[in-house]
């Protein structure tokens, strides 16, 4: 399966998410994963210490959870998301990146301020495990910002290029899932504009379903997120003025391109050029985006925002909120 990476710590409050994390999308829920042949090497029993126990593994998810601020389950289970912890902990750590405990992460974890292993004599200090966000909204812009970052990470953080041959399948495959086509130019991957190809195709791949307006227009979803805002309906997806909200990781925050005159109030009235972007992170005095078709690329920006955390910058118009 194709590995995706996310962002898995937010300080608690939603708010901001730091770590990249290589996460399988197609997990919906935490997995029991055996150990591999190729494991066998690094699960050695040093003395007492038994690295294939699920004892261990509740050692390694408390340890990460409270070194990295995480909110991985502890329950023993060498899951998606707990290889994926240890690989962001190896990687902080330069240490050979391949998710696997053995005697090197696990003199680093307890360096770290993990505590001893289980059976060496002295158990672990419990960490306290924060509850995981269930309801749907809440996991729907959490799959956004994750996903947006693990794209930034594919294209190089804004390294490759669109036409590059290494990228070319997946930006293929942001025409077809999203929107269900590829442009039949010879020259698409740069004369055609991709970047609502790529909210889109983020979107399905979060989990939006049919309540995202899938499009290779920003309007068309902008527009269409107002008036479910107006509708004050159900769906997830709606529309602020940027004076209105200050934007949160997973929300989208749209503004006008080539002079077009897009704003809040015309964005339902038809085609104008535009451009919106993903908030991973959310800090005082400005937030982080991920986009598509940035330098023809997906990169990140940076935004001022204000005392209220609301945007300062003039061009932009709309802030999409993604579940309530």
């Amino acid at each position: 399966m194709k590995s995706l990476s996310s962002v898995v710590s937010d300080s608690f409050h939603d708010e901001e998410w730091d770590l990249e994390l290589d996460l399988d999308p197609e997990f919906d829920e935490f997995h029991d994963f055996p150990w591999t042949d190729e494991d066998i090497g690094e699960q050695e029993i040093s003395g007492r210490v038994d690295r294939s126990s699920r004892e261990y593994v509740r050692w390694i998810q408390q340890s990460l959870n409270g070194i990295m601020r995480l909110r991985l389950a502890v329950d023993g289970i060498l899951g998606p998301m707990t290889r994926s912890a240890i690989r962001s902990f190896q990687a902080q750590h330069d240490l050979a990146v391949d998710g696997i405990v053995g005697p090197q992460t696990e003199r680093a974890l307890i360096a770290a301020g993990a505590g001893n292993t289980p059976g060496s004599g002295t158990s672990p200090p419990v960490v306290p495990t924060p509850s995981i966000p269930t309801t749907y909204p809440k996991t729907l812009r959490y799959n956004v910002a994750s996903i947006a970052v693990q794209q930034w990470l594919n294209w190089g953080k804004g390294t490759i290029k669109e036409c590059e041959s290494r990228i070319r399948n997946v930006l293929e495959d942001y025409w077809r899932t999203a929107v269900g086509y590829l442009p039949n130019q010879t020259d698409w991957c740069a004369g055609v504009a991709w970047s609502a190809v790529f909210v889109s195709w983020v979107m399905v791949k979060a989990g939006a379903g049919s309540s995202f307006r899938y499009s290779s227009a920003h309007t068309e979803y902008v527009g269409e997120a107002k008036r479910n805002r107006i509708a004050n309906n159900s769906n997830p997806f709606k529309a602020y003025r940027t004076t209105e909200i200050a934007p949160r990781v997973g929300d989208l925050v749209c503004k006008e391109r080539a002079n077009s005159g897009v704003t809040y109030d015309n964005v339902d009235k038809g085609f104008r050029s535009s451009h919106c972007d993903i908030v991973t992170k959310v800090r005082p005095g400005q937030i982080e985006t991920i986009g598509g078709n940035l330098s023809d690329s997906v990169r990140k920006d940076t935004v001022e925002t204000d005392a209220s955390g609301r945007i300062k910058r003039r061009e932009y118009y709309a802030v999409v909120r993604v579940g309530g």
